[in-house]
């Protein structure tokens, strides 16, 4: 079964039609979302939130640096010597881990998973921080 060059490109602009209505943030309202994010997340003592838009401004993603240590206690000052989450949240509403800290005591990973909306981020990274909050670091 042949598809038609004109077929093809209406599913394409159908799809991504659906992914522009079902987004979370948009270039225009991420600054929004990443001042709320960050309030969201004053739970934990480290907080940095950022914006990257290496794929053009239709798909800018948001990255949220998290430790469940304060800095003044991370050795040598060095943020990856703390207890530590990076976590991307893609405008579609996809969070996936990119970077955690090590350690010997547990296994668990936040790995990926999905939000409707900020409310629904916050509260899995919250369930993460109650997971791993009495975890000791190695350093």
């Amino acid at each position: 079964m042949k598809i038609k060059k004109s077929d093809l490109t209406a599913i394409i602009r159908e799809v991504l039609l659906e992914a522009e209505q079902t987004s979370v943030f948009d270039i225009n309202t991420v600054d929004k979302f990443m001042e709320d994010l960050k309030n969201g997340l004053r739970f934990f003592p480290h907080v940095k939130v950022s914006k990257m838009t290496l794929g053009g401004d239709e798909r800018v993603t948001v990255f949220a640096h998290l430790s469940l240590d304060d800095p003044k206690t991370w050795t040598n000052k060095i943020y990856h010597n703390s207890r530590y989450l990076i976590v991307s949240f893609s405008r579609d509403g996809i969070i996936k881990q990119t970077s955690n800290f090590s350690s010997r005591e547990t296994k668990t990973k936040f790995r990926k998973s999905r939000f409707k909306d900020l409310k629904g981020a916050v509260a899995k990274l919250k369930q993460w921080r109650d997971k791993h909050k009495n975890t000791k670091n190695y350093w």
